[in-house]
Parts: structure tokens; C-alpha cells; sequence
């Protein structure tokens, strides 16, 4: 078995390379993608698994202290994506076309999970 990192370099940072305590992942294997919650950056970046240059991406941008993370293989171009948002007492989902994120269900202390 050989590791290959994919997203960060062992030092907290906000650049499209860095991540700033990534608390939950998800691997969507249709398209070859990986989504992280970058928890202290407050965002969810999305990396390629079949590239060899990684730069991520943010695809949702000011989530609140960001943990856990679903993402929904329903549309190839940006599937939904649920999100817990641990200060925000609230998971979120995200759609395409989204400019922020509708609450599901009712609020939740210290959302840790999806």
C-alpha cells in the first residue's frame, strides 16, 4: 500500500493547497473527487483524485466552523452536499446555484455528524 497526499502539507494555511483543521471527508467515486470540510477556514474544498497536480477547490464558501460531510451523487456537474455546521447548530445543504445554504431539519447543538 503507498499514501499520496491530496490536500495539505502539514501546516494550517487558507491558500487552495491548504487546509486549516479538516475535520470530515467524503470520496465520491463516480467522479473521481475529494470533498473536505476545512473546518477553521469555513469552507468545503473539493480535490481531484485523478490528476496528479492537486489544487483544490472551494465549493462552498462561509460555512460556520464547518465538520461533517455528505456529498449526493444526484448531478454530475455539482451533486447536493450536506454539511454540518458545528457554531451554527445546523446542517446545511447545498445545491447548484446555491448562494448559501438551506437549514435541514431543526437546529442541533454541536452538530457532529451527517
Amino acid at each position: 500500500m503507498t499514501a499520496t497526499t491530496r490536500a495539505g502539507g502539514g501546516l494550517p494555511g487558507h491558500n487552495a493547497s491548504q487546509l486549516n483543521y479538516p475535520d470530515g471527508i467524503f470520496i465520491h467515486e463516480k467522479l473521481k473527487r475529494l470533498y473536505i470540510s476545512d473546518t477553521l477556514n469555513n469552507r468545503v474544498q473539493v480535490f481531484p483524485l485523478d490528476q496528479s497536480t492537486v489544487i483544490g477547490l472551494t465549493v462552498i464558501p462561509h460555512v460556520n466552523t464547518c465538520t461533517k460531510i455528505y456529498v449526493d451523487d444526484d448531478d454530475n456537474d455539482f451533486p447536493t452536499i450536506y454539511v454540518g455546521s458545528n457554531n451554527g447548530n445546523r446542517v446545511e445543504k447545498w445545491t447548484k446555484d446555491y448562494t448559501q445554504g438551506v437549514q435541514v431539519g431543526n437546529s442541533c447543538r454541536g452538530c457532529t455528524g451527517v
